[in-house]
């Protein structure tokens, strides 16, 4: 006859990290410990109530395809296989098969006026149709060998666009901007979050390497197919942006959005 005490068993405890389109790394910690005092013959066998409790909680959660350690909180948007942080999703977009090549659907042409010679705009039933002057970037086969030739293109282009969001810390729990700023600090807004997106590609561009190259051979290849479509010369593409940049910023400083 064996003399043993009623098993303690800590709670499982879990660590969550917030993940931001542009990519945080997510750490999962779980830990499950338990005393019990020696016994004179054996040690009490766990209780039919802990087990299948502890069977549905393994049940309910989905492991990481990747290191099959951590509990799997995302999942990948080609082939939805789970994991659990940045560094496991990398490893797999390098392992991830080909996609099986898809039909090229039948272009349509859309106006972007109506017969009234309206602008159709942006969120509207109207423009819902509407292809974007970039609609020709969607289809390019050529890009999608670049990103092949190039495993961490991806990544790099993800990190550039990160640089134009907003900081964390710009905003409050509640989704409001924060007031407290350290200082002389301006706070964020799309100007300079594109001042930092075109500081970003830079640095990408000038790096040394298979990344440096992968981001010259991408911009090369953005602007090729664009002057393509519209049928003009890159320079004329580049001009074209300029203008309209520089109308932009002329319309919101009369508009006094710029101060």
């Amino acid at each position: 006859m064996s003399i043993s005490d009623p098993m303690n068993h800590g709670d499982d405890t879990q660590g969550q990290g917030e993940a931001t389109i542009k990519v945080q790394e997510v750490t999962v910690a779980e830990g499950e410990g338990g005393d019990s005092p020696p016994t004179l013959d054996k040690a009490a066998p766990p209780s039919p109530e802990h087990s299948s409790l502890a069977e549905v909680k393994m049940s309910n959660k989905k492991l990481c395809g990747v290191c099959n350690e951590n509990e799997g909180k995302y999942k990948c948007s080609r082939c939805y296989l789970p994991y659990c942080s940045v560094a496991c999703s990398n490893q797999h977009k390098t392992n991830h098969p080909p996609d099986e090549p898809k039909p090229e659907p039948e272009a349509k042409p859309v106006s972007q006026s109506d017969s009234n010679g309206h602008t159709r705009r942006p969120g509207t039933v109207g423009a819902g149709c509407f292809k974007g002057p970039f609609a020709a970037l969607d289809d390019s086969e050529d890009l999608r060998r670049l990103f092949k030739l190039y495993p961490n293109l991806s990544k790099i282009l993800d990190e550039i666009n990160t640089a134009t969001l907003p900081p964390v810390d710009e905003y409050t729990p509640s989704g409001l901007p924060t007031t407290v700023r350290k200082g002389n600090e301006q706070p964020w807004n799309s100007d300079r979050g594109l001042q930092k997106g075109v500081k970003a590609l830079r640095q990408a561009r000038n790096s040394d390497g298979k990344d440096g190259e992968s981001v010259r051979e991408y911009s090369r290849l953005v602007l090729q197919i664009l002057a393509q479509e519209e049928g003009m010369t890159t320079e004329q593409i580049i001009q074209k942006e300029l203008a309209e940049e520089n109308a932009r910023i002329i319309e919101q400083l009369l508009n006094g959005d710029i101060g």
